[in-house]
């Protein structure tokens, strides 16, 4: 039952994530803070669900409910420009461009094309 609330819930944050960004552009921020606010505002939110006393500062939200996920181990330079060049263009990027043309589509219109992107993977890959 428990599982299925939360499938339920985050169904319904997914379905009106559009029409919620929709209006939350409307305000006239730029994309790029509009981004920040929403995962600043997430990462609050989902705060509360990571233990840090049992595994330290940064620690793993998933050994929480019983996962067992292998820490990263030493990363070098490289490894840390990688994950930093990832976020840049695959967040940052990516988000600030999406909210950008938010402002211009419709939530509907929005959301086809959102849509459309499972089958643009397949088709790439």
């Amino acid at each position: 039952m428990y599982a299925i609330f939360h499938a339920l819930l985050v169904t319904f944050l997914w379905s009106t994530s559009w029409i919620l960004i929709k209006i939350g552009l409307q305000n006239r921020l730029p994309p790029l803070t509009f981004a920040g606010f929403r995962y600043t505002l997430a990462s609050l939110v989902l705060a509360p669900c990571c233990d840090v006393r049992q595994h330290g500062v940064g620690g793993n939200c998933a050994a929480r409910v019983g996962s067992r996920i292998q820490g990263l181990g030493q990363l070098g330079l490289l490894e840390w420009s990688i994950i930093a060049w990832l976020a840049l263009v695959n967040i940052a990027l990516a988000f600030t461009l999406w909210n950008h043309i938010l402002r211009r589509l419709t939530a509907t219109e929005s959301s086809i094309v959102n849509g459309a992107k499972l089958p643009q993977v397949a088709i790439m890959a």
